[in-house]
């Protein structure tokens, strides 16, 4: 089961992050689930970092998390496939380990850092570096990151083969261990990553961002099979092999002083050359309920288009009516059209040092949070991939509960 996702580079991992760092500790444990009977999903996702400045100029960093997925999918995308009875039980453990370094000199900041990340099925070493420079008082920032994966996806030996004869990976039981019947298909992911931070005024602040991501090799689920022509073929799914991503992301950040509170603006655009468009529109208002009580809400819009070669199976130019288009042809939700809402809250305890000494005579201060996000989504064709997981009250649920602690 894959679970590495493609994170575009304006996420660029948290180890290419260059602001400035404290003595600190980050603990926090996730549970993602999309309840769907016989569909169901569950993703636990504990994580630790770290981050210390040994001297005034230099910061280290390092991190380790894991994701355990356990859950059912069908196995074959179509028509008369895509039910609760041909699901098909899966688990799997993603493990990720990062570490990366900061130097300060004068008003800018240069990081570098490195993430291993290895599964059943899937292999993966990333290398990052970014700049930072604040400037006028820090009241101008500007960044520049970058980001390059060396992937490795484990596959049925397909070579030679053409798209309607390839076949699908059953299990993940001798990957990467020179196993005659199977491959290593590799998968090179660059990512780019710009940003302007603005403080306008004392209330205002403004932050703008550009991403850019080229992927390079295998991007197929290897597990997935697609029906074809009435069902006379089951083939392996195959998408194009080259992907380039581009989002820009504005954000605007309004103190309400009187109100100890907060409103945040979020709007980002996204396109690719598989021609997914999409758009996001997000809200968020941050309230002190008392002078260690944060109160966080917020909203979130999202819509995007299909694929190029995306056909669903409950259309009458479906795959299993007509084939694939060209050479292409896909089960993945992702390539789907869809829109969904968020609607989350989040509530954070932080205690300082004060006159009275240090927290716990060692900590410069503690946050202690507890998240929920609730999400419903609206499929936009008859029966995308995974359709069971779209037709709930609420379609997938968020809850994390994390520590900070700082000294």
């Amino acid at each position: 089961m894959q679970l590495r996702r493609f994170a575009l580079a304006g996420i660029l991992v948290g180890a290419a992050s260059v602001a400035r760092a404290e003595n600190r500790a980050d603990f926090s444990v996730s549970y993602f689930t999309e309840p769907a009977g016989g569909q169901a999903l569950h993703v636990i996702h504990p994580e630790v970092s770290v981050a210390g400045d040994p001297t005034r100029w230099l910061t280290l960093r390092a991190g380790y998390d894991i994701d355990i997925v356990t859950g059912a999918t069908p196995r074959i995308y179509g028509a008369s496939m895509d039910a609760i009875s041909s699901a098909t039980k899966f688990s799997d453990y993603r493990h990720a380990a990062h570490a990366g370094a900061e130097v300060r000199i004068g008003p800018t900041t240069v990081g570098v850092g490195y993430t291993y990340g290895h599964e059943n099925d899937y292999r993966s070493h990333s290398i990052d570096a970014a700049a930072r420079v604040d400037l006028w008082g820090k009241n101008t920032t500007f960044k520049l990151g970058y980001s390059h994966n060396f992937d490795s996806v484990c596959n049925v030996d397909n070579r030679g083969a053409q798209p309607l004869e390839r076949r699908a990976l059953g299990s993940s039981q001798g990957c990467f261990q020179n196993t005659m019947g199977l491959v290593s298909e590799p998968l090179a992911i660059d990512s780019y990553f710009a940003a302007w931070t603005q403080v306008l005024s004392p209330i205002l602040l403004s932050d703008l961002s550009v991403s850019f991501q080229a992927l390079d090799g295998f991007q197929s689920n290897p597990y997935r099979l697609v029906r074809l022509f009435g069902g006379s073929v089951e083939a392996q799914e195959t998408e194009p092999g080259k992907r380039q991503r581009v989002a820009i992301q504005a954000r605007l950040r309004v103190a309400i002083t009187k109100l100890r509170a907060a409103l945040g603006f979020t709007g980002r655009f996204y396109w690719d050359t598989w021609n997914i468009k999409s758009g996001t529109v997000e809200i968020q208002y941050e309230q002190y309920l008392t002078s260690r009580l944060v109160l966080r809400l917020r909203g979130r819009w999202y819509q995007q288009t299909r694929a190029i070669f995306y056909r669903d199976a409950g259309e009458e130019l479906s795959y299993e009516a007509v084939g694939p288009v060209g050479q292409y042809f896909a089960g993945d939700r992702e390539l789907s059209p869809f829109r969904n809402w968020l609607a989350g809250a989040k509530l954070t305890w932080i205690k300082s040092a004060d006159e009275k000494g240090k927290v716990a005579r060692v900590l410069e201060s503690v946050d202690l949070s507890a998240k929920i996000d609730l999400m419903i989504y609206d499929a936009l064709t008859p029966l995308p991939p995974n359709a069971a997981r779209l037709a709930n009250p609420i379609d997938a649920m968020i809850v994390q509960l994390t520590a900070t602690l700082r000294w």
